[in-house]
């Protein structure tokens, strides 16, 4: 009999992978011998749930929908479920609430369906206009810096990433913009903004750090010198995913484009990358290893990448308007913003290379003409996001996602999210994306009568390769087309 149900076993989990599922019979079996239907539903509660556990998600729904004794089983089955969960990226932020205990494989059969589904929240704060919104890793959190209305000063606040979420003002340093914040949002990295009007980060000056306490509460906590020697001007540009190192560097009195580059942390750990270059810190990688920044020469802008056991790698000695815009979370991949210029100074194209080992390739702008092109990566640099356009008065900006694990195929986002936007509303470009590449924010417009009120918005997309691998379809993935990423081992 042991042996009958192991072969049993053998044949369903292959015909699981291969549908149309069966009820695992064979019409041609001896009249002496018991159906595969009939031992099928002669099995232990127990080992029914096995199976289905051990298929393909789509293949165990659809076993469970033809039928009626494994529904009955598996339904039920909190375990089930939360294995199944525990096969989509995103699941981990999922924590269910006491009432939710009482029921967990509803908790888990609803999670999978909203791992699913995709989700726009659009945030509106009475007292002012937003700007430049920041998304924590985990994609929980958001902070901002909010213009108040009336006297145009600046403060910053933190605020959760829910629908009807209320801001929370940030202590002791208005004036402060949130320029970066930890995986958990328990340490935002802010920069004082040094004019009436922020305009860029190059812009702002002096650095402080929001750090969340045991109370519950966040607690400002002002840079002390990293370098008691150095009496120049510094500014921290950057911090890794859990708020321990920082870079930075220093602006010479009389002259703040000769900077120094440097590392450090709040525990006496402190070093120079290179005393004998002109070299800015822009970017310090999730797990801390990696720095990347730009070396001033004479009137060339190089950038470069270090690390403490390889020194510095340059990439580029041909363009002068490369900079680093972003950087992995191993530091293996750099994304870089280029630019063309004509003959008469102006811009002719901008586009972004993905600088990674010892080849480089070219993500071209897909909307000609347009130079408010962006390009952000997830940790992992697998789910890229394209956005380009969104600065008019009725148009949103052109959403794209591609993900490197799905052919760089281009995944237009537009169809999914416009239909969930309030009226009058439009969407700005990406400005930020969550660790994992579910969750991504910008600013949101909406259009008053008179003027344009600046809002955030956060929208999640689903992790369409996760339910792709386990055999489910999601109807809400759009037709996907070719990527603008070109091979290259060009270096414009």
């Amino acid at each position: 009999m042991l042996k009958k149900i192991s072969t049993l076993l053998l044949g369903c989990s292959l015909a699981f992978l291969s549908p149309p599922l069966t009820y695992c019979s064979d019409d041609r079996q001896e009249a002496d011998k018991p159906s595969s239907k009939y031992l099928l539903k002669s099995l232990p509660p127990e080992l029914k749930v096995l199976i289905v556990k051990h298929a393909r998600i789509g293949d165990g729904l659809a076993l469970m929908k033809t039928d009626k004794d494994f529904f009955e089983v598996c339904y039920k089955d909190a375990a089930l479920w939360k294995d199944y969960c525990s096969r989509v990226e995103g699941h981990q932020h999922y924590q269910p609430t006491k009432e939710q205990r009482q029921n967990l494989a509803k908790f888990y059969r609803d999670m999978l369906r909203d791992l699913g589904t995709p989700k726009l929240n659009i945030f509106v704060f009475d007292d002012g206009d937003i700007f430049h919104p920041m998304l924590s890793g985990d994609g929980r959190m958001l902070s901002t810096f909010l213009r108040i209305r009336g006297n145009d000063n600046f403060r910053p606040f933190i605020f959760e990433n829910k629908p009807n979420a209320k801001p929370n003002p940030l202590p002791g340093a208005d004036e402060y913009m949130p320029i970066k914040m930890t995986h958990d949002g328990n340490f935002i990295l802010g920069r004082k903004l040094r004019e009436p009007i922020f305009t860029s980060l190059d812009n702002l000056g002096d650095s402080i750090l929001w750090e969340f306490n045991e109370a519950g509460k966040y607690q400002a906590r002002p840079f002390p010198n990293p370098d008691a020697n150095n009496f120049n001007r510094y500014i921290i540009t950057d911090m890794d995913s859990t708020g321990t190192l920082f870079v930075g560097h220093y602006l010479e009195l009389n002259n703040e484009h000769q900077k120094k580059a440097f590392r450090t942390n709040f525990k006496g750990f402190f070093e120079y990358l290179d005393l004998s270059k002109n070299m800015s810190a822009n970017f310090i990688s999730g797990d801390g290893s990696t720095v990347t920044g730009v070396r001033q020469k004479s009137n060339s802008i190089k950038v470069y990448k270090w690390t403490s056991f390889a020194g510095r790698e340059n990439f580029s000695e041909e363009n002068s308007m490369y900079k680093p815009s972003a950087i992995t979370v191993t530091g293996d991949l750099v994304i870089i913003d280029g630019s063309k210029w004509g003959d008469f100074g102006n811009e002719v194209e901008n586009y972004k290379i993905r600088w990674q080992k010892k080849s480089a390739e070219r993500v071209t702008n897909f909307n000609v003409g347009d130079f408010n092109f962006s390009y952000q990566i997830n940790a992992t640099g697998e789910r890229n996001f394209l956005s380009t356009g969104g600065d008019s008065e009725k148009d949103n900006a052109l959403l794209y996602l591609v993900d490197e694990r799905e052919n760089e195929k281009k995944i237009p986002l537009n169809s999914i999210l416009e239909p969930l936007l309030p009226s009058s509303t439009r969407l700005g470009a990406i400005q930020n994306v969550s660790s994992d590449g579910l969750w991504f924010n910008g600013i949101a417009y909406k259009y008053t009568g008179i003027q344009d009120c600046m809002q955030s918005y956060t929208a999640f997309i689903p992790a369409y390769h996760d339910f792709e691998r386990e055999g489910v379809s999601l109807k809400n993935k759009p037709e996907t087309s070719p990527s603008s990423t070109q091979d290259a081992n060009t270096r414009p």
